[in-house]
């Protein structure tokens, strides 16, 4: 694979370097492809356009753990921030209230409540993460082998 050259502009944007030149220098966002269960393969660089909004994939990245670690780390700091999830390390209760469903979980930031409406924003994904979008467009991950009995217990209301 061709190794882009990654840097921030002064605007501190992302910018990669995309011919063996230098000379091709494009705003670019990285991308974490799915599926989720390999977070350290798959990646992309789409171009981000003038207004903000994301544009064509202008290089695939199969193997991110191949790239330059300086490359590498600044890719990864846009990938976390773009992709922000709070992991839940316990599920302590859900409430049925009708149209939404009061989750009260455990996490590394500590104990956090939240509403889910009933309208599947609870997905599992590859019968091994529940992936979860809460009212507030916050996201959170469930890794179904780091739960306790008792939070498998309380997940298969929703799941």
């Amino acid at each position: 694979m061709e190794q882009p050259v990654i840097s921030k502009d002064a605007s501190g944007h992302l910018v990669a370097a995309l011919d063996p030149g230098g000379h091709a220098v494009v705003r670019v966002q990285p991308l974490r492809f799915f599926p989720l269960t390999h977070p350290d393969e798959h990646w992309g660089l789409l171009l981000r356009e003038e207004d903000g909004s994301l544009g064509k994939e202008v290089m695939s990245i199969p193997s991110p753990g191949d790239l330059d670690p300086v490359f590498r780390r600044l890719l990864e700091q846009e990938v976390n921030a773009s992709f922000q999830v709070t992991h839940i390390l316990k599920v302590c209760s859900i409430k049925d209230r009708g149209k939404v469903f009061n989750w009260t979980v455990e996490t590394a930031q500590g104990r956090q409540s939240f509403d889910v409406g009933n309208d599947k924003r609870v997905n599992m994904i590859a019968e091994a993460f529940v992936l979860i979008n809460d009212s507030e467009s916050r996201r959170f991950l469930i890794r179904l082998d780091e739960m306790d009995p008792r939070s498998r217990a309380v997940l298969e209301m929703v799941v």
